[in-house]
């Protein structure tokens, strides 16, 4: 089975500010090594961040994989190797890809026997609103997958998926994030 998850982090968010330097958070969510890393990155703020956002994309392809899943950030492990970042959590794995800019983190995290990420696609956009935000990451999902009569439920899941005329689309896996100002949404052929 193949899942993907995501997740995104608005580096000017307020809530993020100064976190790189608060031990005490640091030690809740990260292992000694990676607090270690974070500490001699040369942008200590984005490596925090990227850590966090590498941790939650992987949780979110997990817990479409394994039947028990808690999201305790200290135990989704990061490593990195050059520019390739990977997470394991218990006996699991995922790759992931990061991207980063001076505004956001983006992490999706890819789990399978051998991900093509070439069947993934992906769109970071503006929120119009915070208070939207949901809605706006679920509306990306449906532009990125192009069809009409589309719909984004969870349909008693604790993931998202996307319906058409009230069907489960199989082959399709998707993952949704949106924090502060961005919104984001990614589609994986998964039937490939």
């Amino acid at each position: 089975m193949q899942a993907v998850g995501n997740d995104i982090v608005d580096l000017k968010d307020v809530f993020c500010q100064g976190k790189h330097e608060n031990g005490r958070f640091l030690n809740k969510i990260c292992t000694s090594k990676e607090i270690t890393a974070i500490g001699e990155s040369i942008d200590p703020h984005q490596a925090l961040w990227t850590h966090w956002a590498i941790k939650e994309s992987a949780y979110k392809a997990f817990m479409k994989v394994l039947t028990t899943c808690t999201f305790a950030p200290k135990k989704f492990v990061v490593s990195r190797n050059g520019e390739n970042y990977s997470c394991e959590y218990k006996d699991v794995r995922s790759e992931v890809r990061v991207f980063t800019n001076p505004e956001y983190v983006h992490a999706i995290a890819a789990y399978g026997k051998k991900v093509d990420w070439s069947l993934i696609k992906w769109k970071v956009a503006l929120a119009t609103s915070e208070e939207n935000s949901s809605q706006e990451a679920r509306q990306l999902a449906i532009d990125l997958y192009g069809q009409k009569h589309v719909k984004v439920l969870r349909d008693g899941q604790a993931f998202p998926q996307l319906f058409c005329n009230n069907e489960l689309i199989h082959g399709i896996d998707i993952s949704l994030s949106h924090d502060g100002r961005y919104v984001l949404a990614i589609i994986m052929n998964t039937d490939e």
